[in-house]
């Protein structure tokens, strides 16, 4: 029996397959040639990412968990955020530049593109899990049917040569959907046992469902239909763009992808805000020669017989690589120690997100206390 990891890459890969041999026998071929290209651009690119994404589950260094595309908050979500804001930037294009066409057919184009602009935000801030008034797959169904609807709709009222684009952009959110509200689900182990579907073991997560791995994938390939359907909208309105317009579609994924990056990227007061909101660990700025940055730590005392302390350490590029680090409980008045604890880093425990999307993650330890401690002193 194949092993989960690959298992579930031999399903992606078997996905994949089929969907680009059915788009470049019937879709691609009929795009403009800057579309085609742009197009082809996107697709090898979100395929890098994935195929860093598998080689990330079982890793634990830094640049691989960057790509992890089952993390939120890191390059791999940046680039989902850019398909989806690149995606709304070409549907509203296309409805700026097709002033002969039907007006329903613009108002739908416009609408559209901001649905996916809403998208791309949500992508990037996370604001779905964060409704409080209506479940956010109830609402993301909602708005699916009203799409299909609207869809169908413009689709009639078009020409019988604009259909292929409907049913390719219908075929791409529908995967997506399938991504972003089934299998999202399977991330509760026990749906994913009830349905007797394979549970596995990775570097950073003890238990998680196999079919869990394909979601993002899924969703990627997805929206890359609805920007293929979108690009070929466009070309039906620009057949042989000018030499800006082809320069615009080059530059927008990369523009939108360095937006993207920089606009979420947190500053050190809102890695200390959440660290203290969350974990109600005391801020703090030190950086070692190691390389790593101490962010935030946490005292608490559990017992009368110890004491736990939580660090919270910026990750390094390759791994701590058996870096350690020592906590020392020291008398001020003698300079003696009192109580120490030696512990090697790991990139095991909870994390928040630190600047240009660097994991940090939080070390704990138990530091043994002594009842005959002096009291009414101050410790370091």
């Amino acid at each position: 029996m194949l092993a989960p990891l690959t298992l579930a890459s031999v399903i992606v890969i078997a996905l994949y397959v089929v969907i680009l041999l059915i788009s470049f026998r019937w879709l691609i071929p009929r795009l403009s040639t800057t579309a085609k290209k742009l197009a082809t651009i996107i697709l090898a690119t979100q395929a890098l990412v994935i195929l860093l994404g598998i080689q990330s589950v079982h890793s634990d260094t830094y640049v691989l968990r960057l790509f992890n595309i089952d993390r939120e908050n890191n390059l791999a979500a940046a680039v989902a955020g850019m398909q989806l804001a690149l995606v709304a930037q070409l549907a509203l294009l296309t409805a700026w530049l097709a002033r002969g066409q039907s007006l329903w057919r613009r108002i739908y184009l416009l609408g559209f593109g901001l649905l996916f602009l809403l998208l791309a935000r949500e992508e990037l801030l996370e604001t779905r899990h964060g409704q409080d008034m209506v479940p956010w797959e109830l609402l993301y169904a909602a708005v699916g049917v009203a799409v299909l609807v609207a869809t169908l709709v413009v689709a009639a009222r078009s020409p019988r040569s604009m259909w292929i684009w409907y049913i390719c952009l219908l075929t791409g959110l529908a995967i997506s959907a399938a991504g972003a509200l089934l299998i999202e689900q399977l991330r509760f182990l026990e749906i994913c046992s009830d349905l007797g579907l394979v549970r596995y073991n990775t570097f950073f997560d003890m238990d998680s469902c196999l079919a869990y791995l394909i979601e993002e994938s899924k969703e990627f390939l997805g929206i890359w239909l609805v920007l293929v359907a979108m690009l070929g909208l466009l070309s039906d309105v620009v057949a042989k763009p000018k030499l800006f317009l082809r320069c615009l579609l080059y530059a927008l994924p990369i523009l939108l992808f360095i937006v993207i990056v920089s606009i979420s990227d947190p500053d050190l007061n809102r890695v200390h805000f959440k660290l203290q909101e969350k974990f109600d660990a005391s801020p703090a700025d030190v950086s070692f020669e190691s390389g790593v940055r101490l962010y935030g730590y946490q005292i608490e005392r559990v017992e009368a017989s110890y004491l736990e302390v939580s660090l919270w350490l910026s990750a390094l590029p390759f791994g701590y690589n058996g870096l350690g680090y020592s906590i020392h409980l020291i008398d001020p008045v003698t300079a003696t120690t009192l109580s120490s604890q030696d512990k090697f880093a790991s990139v095991s425990g909870s994390r928040v997100r630190g600047p240009w999307h660097l994991p940090v993650f939080r070390q704990s330890l138990q530091l043994d206390s002594v009842a005959d401690f002096p009291r009414n002193q101050a410790f370091l």
